[in-house]
């Protein structure tokens, strides 16, 4: 399964236009197969190591690709992709050109109430860190108006799982 990931993110690197079938395929295969998840998930960040070979088609396909297979239901895939930043706040210029690209891309995507549950699934302790970055990282990304109402909610709900997690560790 790890070569069907390689090939359909690999391949959708490389269209001189970004080509949604991609994603649809693989969240396809993810909602059959859950372990092909983590597939993608290593797919992706091979190609995350990979950014600064890139020119900005690539990089932009990439992060198009991720952001469309999270924000849909039936793939069930995670944020937790983004765990390969160990510091959002601190990143390159050609992640933060990624990471830009994956927000806009994803946030006009998921769905409001998709995004709820987005977030609640980053509730394990492993994922501490990614949510902080997400959260810091959004506070500072310059968006569409017409996606502010869903970049607010989702660092208010970050805000609350960030704070739940304190308080737990502070019992």
């Amino acid at each position: 399964m790890q070569d069907i990931a390689t090939v359909l993110v690999e391949v959708c690197t490389l269209e001189p236009n970004f080509n949604p079938y991609y994603p649809l395929v693989a969240g396809k295969i993810a909602s059959i197969r859950p372990k092909f998840r983590l597939n993608l998930q290593y797919a992706i960040w091979d190609h995350l190591k990979l950014l600064a070979q890139y020119e900005l088609r690539r990089t932009s396909n990439l992060a198009k690709f991720a952001a469309k297979l999270i924000s849909d239901p039936t793939s069930n895939c995670s944020l937790s992709i983004l765990k390969f930043y160990p510091d959002l706040s601190n990143v390159s210029a050609l992640d933060l050109t990624f990471l830009n690209i994956f927000f806009t891309h994803f946030f006009k995507k998921v769905k409001k109430e998709y995004l709820s549950k987005l977030v609640s699934k980053l509730r394990e302790r492993n994922n501490q860190d990614v949510k902080i970055g997400i959260k810091e990282f959004l506070s500072e990304f310059d968006c569409e108006t017409g996606l502010k109402p869903k970049v607010k909610l989702c660092r208010k709900l970050l805000l609350i799982e960030v704070d739940d997690h304190t308080r737990e560790m502070d019992n």
